[in-house]
C-alpha cells in the first residue's frame, strides 16, 4: 500500500511539474522581454525582446506570423543558426534560426515569418529552450470575416443594382409615350412623302433616340395598342419623310389594310401584273417578303417569321420612285 502511494505521489509531482513547465513559456507579445542565462550567474545571457507583430496570408487552414526580435548578446556571442529547419517544424516546435552571429555585447534586429496552421499550437524554440508561445491560428475567425465580407459587397453590389433599377423605372414611367397614331397603312400613306420632320412631329413627338441617319421615336400604335418604336428617315434636299420602319408581330393586318387603300387593284392577278403586288419565297417555298405599292407610295414587309402561336416582321413604308 505504501509503494502504491508513493507511485501516486510521483505521478502527482511529475504532472505538476510538467504543466509547470508549460504554464512558464510566455506568450508571444510585443514589448515582452525574455533571457536566456549562459552561466549560473547569469552574467553571461542572450535577450530577447519582441517587436512588431503581424499576420498575413490568411486561409481557411492557415494564416503567416511576421514579428521582429531584438536579441542582444550579453558577455558572451550569440550564433543564431545552429538549427537547419528555420521554417520547418518539429511537434509544432519553430525553431529560431536566421544564419547569423551576434558580437559579444552586441544586438541585433532579426525578422521571423512563421505558418501558424488552424488549431495548432506553436512554441518557438532557440537551442534547448522554448522561448514563446505563438498565438494560435482560429480559422472560424478568418471564414467568418471571409462571409461578413462577402456579404458587404454583394450588399453594396445590390444596392447600386436597384438604385439603377429604380432610375431606369422611374425615367422609362416618365417618359413612357402617351402619343398614339395608326401605323396601318391607310393612315401611313398620308405622311410619306408629304410632311417634314417638324410637321410629323407635331404627331408623333420628340424624338427618344438616333440611329445613323435614322430618326426614333416611341408610339402607341393604335391598330394592336402596342408601344412601338419607329426608325424615321427624312430626305436630305426637301426633309420630307421617305421611310418609316418598326417591327410587328401583326402583319398580316398591314398586308390586308393596304389592298383596301383606295385605287388598289381588287384582283390579286392585276395587282401582280400592274407591279402592285409581289411576294418572295426561299427555296422551300415559304414566304419571307412581301413588297407592295400604289403610286409612290411602298410598303415592305420583310423578314417574316411565322409559327403556330405569333408571326412577326418588319414593316417598311417608302416613297418608291
Amino acid at each position: 500500500m505504501k509503494r502504491k502511494f508513493l507511485i501516486i505521489v510521483s505521478l502527482f509531482i511529475i504532472n505538476c511539474v510538467c504543466l509547470l513547465a508549460q504554464s512558464s513559456i510566455v506568450d508571444l507579445k510585443k514589448g515582452t522581454i525574455l533571457k536566456i542565462p549562459y552561466n549560473k550567474a547569469s552574467t553571461k545571457y542572450v535577450e530577447f525582446i519582441v517587436k512588431n507583430i503581424t499576420f498575413s496570408d490568411s486561409t481557411s487552414s492557415y494564416c503567416v506570423l511576421h514579428f521582429d526580435l531584438l536579441v542582444k548578446s550579453i558577455g558572451k556571442a550569440t550564433i543564431l543558426g545552429s538549427y537547419e529547419n528555420f521554417f520547418g517544424y518539429d511537434d509544432n516546435m519553430c525553431i529560431l534560426h536566421d544564419n547569423i552571429n551576434i558580437a559579444k555585447n552586441d544586438s541585433c534586429m532579426v525578422e521571423c515569418a512563421m505558418h501558424l496552421y488552424n488549431e495548432r499550437s506553436h512554441i518557438l524554440q532557440f537551442k534547448d529552450y522554448k522561448l514563446f508561445k505563438l498565438p494560435i491560428y482560429d480559422a472560424e475567425i478568418y471564414k467568418k470575416k471571409q462571409k461578413l465580407e462577402q456579404e458587404r459587397i454583394h450588399a453594396e453590389f445590390q444596392a447600386r443594382q436597384d438604385s439603377i433599377n429604380e432610375a431606369m423605372y422611374q425615367n422609362s414611367f416618365i417618359n413612357r409615350t402617351t402619343v398614339k397614331i395608326s401605323l396601318l397603312p391607310n393612315n401611313m400613306i398620308n405622311f410619306l412623302g408629304k410632311v417634314n420632320r417638324n410637321e410629323f412631329e407635331k404627331i408623333v413627338g420628340s424624338p427618344v433616340g438616333y440611329e445613323e441617319d435614322f430618326v426614333i421615336y416611341d408610339v402607341i400604335n393604335t391598330y394592336d395598342e402596342i408601344e412601338t418604336s419607329i426608325r424615321c428617315y427624312y430626305r436630305e434636299s426637301d426633309g420630307k419623310l421617305i421611310s418609316v420602319k418598326f417591327g410587328t408581330p401583326h402583319y398580316l393586318g398591314y398586308w390586308i389594310d393596304f389592298t383596301r387603300i383606295k385605287g388598289y387593284p381588287l384582283k390579286e392577278s392585276i395587282a401582280k401584273s400592274n407591279g402592285n403586288f409581289v411576294c418572295k419565297k426561299d427555296r422551300l417555298g415559304k414566304l419571307y417578303q412581301v413588297n407592295l405599292k400604289l403610286g409612290t407610295f411602298g410598303c415592305q414587309i420583310m423578314d417574316i417569321f411565322e409559327n403556330p402561336n405569333y408571326s412577326t416582321a418588319i414593316i417598311n413604308y417608302h416613297v418608291v420612285k
